[in-house]
């Protein structure tokens, strides 16, 4: 950076974020069709009916835990309210994302600035306690960031939030990446932990007044994707193996689909020597367990990140995948808005009209280590 000059390292015109089309991170104006026909669905008739009736007495939104917390899900009502926006193109809804991000911006300026005492907790540990070290009373976990930006980029230019709310929100976005990328978990290069702080970062720069810093930060963690497709082993399976490989081809899809919605770059389609997140989600189905509820490997009764598999169905049309999303309603509960609460499963859902169950009954990945070994796939194997 010596070589910048001076005047090109301060504030100066637009932003990346003010200068691209929105909304662009998960639902473009191309997906509203897509969208609104999903929300008439059996799945989800019954859920939009409930978040209307919540919210239609409302008149705003606040955060509803001490911290802002997503995991606790302090943005809950925000985001049934931006999914009930999106839909219903009904102002009201979108007013009430507005308030929620106020409060959000209110909360930042109320806030230490983290420049004050950024380090003083010791390696890992910048800004609080929680895992990544980026929580606490700060809002720079990246889930917090990519879920603001979701709800913003939803809301942005309709005039539904005070300009004063907006410029602290714009500013408090832009300084994520500023600390980020000082993180160590963001140098590991390998885990989910180390995508969703680039994907937050790549975020966070857009909103960057410096366009230097900025082009230079989004250039940087772009190029980790490629790093980050090379985690997928020769069979498929993310190395973290467990229930955080799911996690972390969930975290990599979201952090495609920004990318491919602000740049066009589509790492879905992209591949480190002959493997990427086709390969991955075509793994995942291998590691499916039949049973009275259709569950993956590691991850108790559930389809763990059954987003990212509707992401994988949305991208590829794979018949399987369309068939484990079908079975979701197999069980009394689906999981919504849970761990990182985003809301994008309904972003991502698209009605499986070609499902089927594998032709296969047995599968064995090699690299890893694993086999499974099935009587069938009915919901009695």
């Amino acid at each position: 950076m010596k070589n910048i000059p001076e005047s090109c390292l301060e504030k100066q015109g637009s932003t990346f974020w003010q200068e691209i089309r929105h909304p662009f991170f998960w639902a473009r104006e191309e997906d509203l069709p897509r969208l609104r026909s999903n929300a008439e669905l059996p799945f989800w008739s019954p859920k939009f009916a409930a978040w209307r009736k919540e919210l239609n007495g409302l008149d705003r939104l606040v955060i509803a835990t001490p911290t802002i917390d997503f995991h606790l899900g302090s943005n809950k009502a925000a985001l049934k309210a931006a999914l009930c926006y999106v839909v219903d193109g009904n102002v009201h809804y979108g007013r009430l994302v507005g308030t929620f991000l106020s409060a959000v911006a209110d909360y930042y300026r109320q806030s230490p600035d983290w420049r004050a005492i950024m380090g003083t907790n010791g390696p890992g540990m910048w800004t609080g306690n929680q895992w990544g070290g980026l929580s606490g009373n700060h809002i720079i976990d990246p889930q917090m960031w990519l879920s603001c930006g979701h709800l913003y980029d939803v809301i942005y230019g309709k005039g539904l939030m005070p300009d004063e709310d907006a410029a602290s929100f714009e500013e408090m976005m832009a300084l994520f990446h500023q600390l980020s990328c000082l993180h160590e978990e963001m140098h590991k290069l390998d885990n989910n932990r180390s995508i969703w702080l680039c994907a937050g970062g790549y975020l966070s720069a857009m909103f960057d007044h410096n366009r230097v810093r900025s082009a230079m930060t989004m250039e940087r963690l772009r190029n980790q994707m490629f790093r980050f497709l090379d985690t997928i082993l020769e069979d498929g399976i993310h190395y973290e193996i467990g229930s955080y490989s799911t996690g972390s081809i969930a975290a990599m899809q979201v952090f495609a689909r920004c990318i491919r919605g602000a740049e066009g770059h589509d790492f879905f389609k992209e591949k480190v020597e002959g493997v990427g997140l086709e390969e991955a989600y075509r793994a995942w189905i291998g590691t499916l367990i039949p049973g009275d509820s259709l569950r993956t490997f590691c991850s108790r009764d559930r389809l763990n990140h059954w987003d990212s598999i509707c992401a994988g169905y949305l991208e590829y049309g794979i018949p399987e995948l369309g068939w484990a999303i079908s079975r979701l309603h197999e069980r009394s509960w689906v999981p919504m808005f849970q761990h990182w609460p985003q809301g994008f499963e309904f972003y991502t859902y698209s009605d499986p009209l070609n499902a089927r169950p594998p032709a296969f009954r047995h599968s064995h990945f090699p690299v890893v280590g694993m086999a499974f070994l099935r009587s069938s796939w009915e919901s009695t194997a």
